[in-house]
């Protein structure tokens, strides 16, 4: 799956020496380190969805974002623009590891739902043909989001940072809702389109969720680079 994202500039990161007040350091080496990332996550969430200049993080509910644009294959692309993302501030911590012998990080998060609305163009095949171009509103209920990052120690001015390597997702729903208005340009064909769609959830779901999903992955990767890469490591993840 190709993935254009004309977003991450929103995110826009350079090095740091402060840490926001609502970010509480924990100490790497003590034995209640993982349930300290998790307890002072959870603190943190309701500063980070008002979002923080400094830090380079815009407000996050909701979230508005330029232009999403996905092609899945040779027979399916969806290019989304002028997108407003709500439900960010149902979200859940359920889980935050930081393996520093792997270099990895891992996030588990849920929400109550996720709704993308926006204006579409769609051109492919996924169980029905699809064409047209008009508002959108892709919606995932009860989303449950699993988030990997691989990342590397990186020297700036004598102190080590973290920088970001490579990065996946995965997103599982329990529900999911799709409403392309304007198909074929037609109101009556268009309807029973997106009640196949619909009907046909689960198998259109990779295709069709692909923008709440790259949207999720540009947020959690956004707040990666816009807070742990841009201070100090020592200042986040205390040596004592």
């Amino acid at each position: 799956m190709k993935l254009l994202l004309c977003s991450l500039a929103i995110f826009a990161s350079v090095y740091s020496q402060k840490l926001p007040n609502y970010i509480v350091p924990c100490a790497r080496n003590k034995p209640d380190f993982h349930q300290c990332c998790i307890d002072n996550g959870v603190k943190a969430i309701p500063y980070i969805l008002k979002g923080d200049r400094a830090q380079r993080i815009p407000p996050l509910a909701p979230l508005k974002l330029p232009k999403v644009a996905i092609e899945a294959n040779n027979n399916f692309r969806i290019t989304l623009t002028d997108l407003v993302v709500s439900g960010i501030d149902t979200v859940t911590l359920k889980d935050v590891v930081f393996d520093f012998d792997k270099n990895l990080i891992k996030v588990a998060l849920m929400m109550d739902y996720l709704t993308v609305v926006a204006q579409y163009d769609i051109d492919g095949s996924l169980i029905v043909p699809l064409q047209g171009k008009g508002p959108a509103n892709i919606t995932s209920i009860r989303p449950y989001i699993e988030y990997e990052v691989d990342f590397s120690i990186v020297q700036k001015d004598g102190k080590e940072y973290m920088n970001v390597e490579k990065d996946r997702l995965q997103l599982n729903s329990q529900e999911a809702y799709y409403q392309l208005d304007n198909l074929f340009g037609n109101p009556q064909l268009s309807a029973e389109t997106n009640k196949i769609l619909n009907e046909n959830a689960k198998d259109v779901g990779k295709e069709l969720n692909g923008p709440i999903t790259q949207t999720i992955r540009t947020i959690v990767t956004g707040l990666i680079t816009g807070y742990l890469t841009r201070v100090p490591l020592d200042m986040i993840f205390l040596k004592e």
